[in-house]
């Protein structure tokens, strides 16, 4: 839904994004990221593994990778979520060895993170086992509360960061198969889909170790096009890449309702989820969806298939809205603003489902609106531009 979040005019503007990750070389020359630096949007950056370098420019372009589908801004190449939020860079990965000081090195970047005023932390590292077997975590350590990097992420979603996190790539090991923090409460756990809408197969499952569900949310993991250090497109796989097109959803989402708290935004998120009702360890409640978490459109059942339904003249020159819709002689017709103001909620009538709706709209202004209609447990909703 980030296409739709666009047509709605939110960009993450305002809000401010972490992302800890290995190294971010080329995102200071790539013309996809020529915006950031224009409009002065990276607000930090720190080496928190080699502390002595200025620039986070440098190392492993996974992090470039992961950034890109958040921040890139180039229509000939990619347009990315947020490209219009704040940034924070930060190295806490060291990719030639495993060892569980980059969980503390995570912790520092929270830390700093948390200094600049961070609304939402993107995490696209996780730990599991290390280069010294002794390290290793079983999924008894899952749990929320033990290892170093869940406890950070615990406290950073308590202070109300938002922090999302790729599950792991771990799915070939089956169920419980995800990675720190990805355990952690309070914040997204990110999994991989295919373009079908399938788990990957290299997407980790839950259960925590104490028996939650996880992950929370997924994205499309399964070659996403992105920008690579030499600034040419690419495609990569895995969880890592999942989670960045959340949090780019979240940071416009978040744009859209600077009301919510980090709790009400995972909410809706969740709510508008392809599988919220029946959430599972694979996929958890599944692919969310920017509208009807933006409009609280939430179904609580299936609805019917291919139902009659048309809303005409549209767009509207006059201030006689017709609508077909439903099969009941009674429907619930509300008409909402861009900011989410509801501006009319009337029950409508009719003698016969053969007979259409009529709603007087006089009195609204020019505009483009969203109506909503219930009958029973059919819900829809669609824009409409008043002339």
């Amino acid at each position: 839904g980030i296409d739709k979040m666009h047509e709605e005019g939110f960009t993450g503007k305002g809000v401010t994004v972490a992302v800890f990750d290995a190294g971010f070389p080329g995102v200071i020359n790539a013309s996809t990221f020529a915006h950031l630096f224009a409009n002065n949007q990276i607000i930090g950056q720190k080496d928190v593994v080699r502390p002595w370098n200025q620039e986070v420019f440098i190392d492993n372009q996974h992090g470039t990778n992961v950034f890109s589908l958040i921040a890139a801004n180039e229509p000939e190449k990619l347009v990315s979520g947020a490209f219009e939020s704040d940034f924070i860079l930060v190295i806490t990965e060291e990719v030639a060895t495993e060892y569980r000081i980059e969980e503390f090195n995570w912790v520092r970047g929270a830390e700093y993170a948390d200094s600049l005023g961070v609304d939402i932390i993107n995490s696209s590292v996780g730990y599991w086992d290390f280069d010294e077997p002794s390290m290793n975590y079983t999924i008894a350590d899952l749990d929320g509360k033990t290892t170093v990097i869940t406890r950070g992420a615990s406290i950073a979603a308590g202070k109300g960061i938002l922090v999302v996190n790729s599950v792991g790539n771990y799915g070939g090991r089956g169920t419980s198969s995800l990675v720190a923090p990805a355990d952690a409460e309070g914040i997204l756990a990110i999994g991989s889909v295919t373009n079908t809408g399938e788990v990957s197969g290299f997407s980790s499952r839950g259960p925590t170790g104490d028996g939650r569900l996880k992950p929370d949310l997924v994205a499309f993991g399964q070659a996403p096009i992105l920008v690579r250090s030499n600034g040419a497109v690419g495609a990569g796989q895995g969880t890592s890449f999942s989670a960045p097109q959340i949090t780019a959803l979240a940071a416009g989402l978040w744009q859209a309702r600077p009301e919510w708290t980090k709790d009400q935004l995972i909410l809706n998120l969740i709510r508008s989820a392809t599988q919220s009702e029946n959430p599972d360890n694979n996929l958890g409640y599944g692919v969310p969806n920017f509208m009807d978490a933006y409009y609280g459109e939430i179904l609580s059942a299936p609805i019917e298939e291919n139902p009659e339904f048309k809303v005409y003249p549209n767009p509207l020159s006059t201030d006689i809205l017709t609508i077909r819709f439903g099969t009941g002689n009674q429907a619930d017709f509300e008409l909402v603003d861009l900011t989410g103001k509801s501006l009319i909620n009337q029950k409508l009538e009719r003698n016969s489902s053969k007979e259409v709706y009529q709603v007087d709209l006089q009195g609204i202004q020019p505009g483009l609106y969203v109506v909503r209609l219930v009958d029973g447990l059919l819900v829809r909703q669609v824009k409409l531009l008043k002339q």
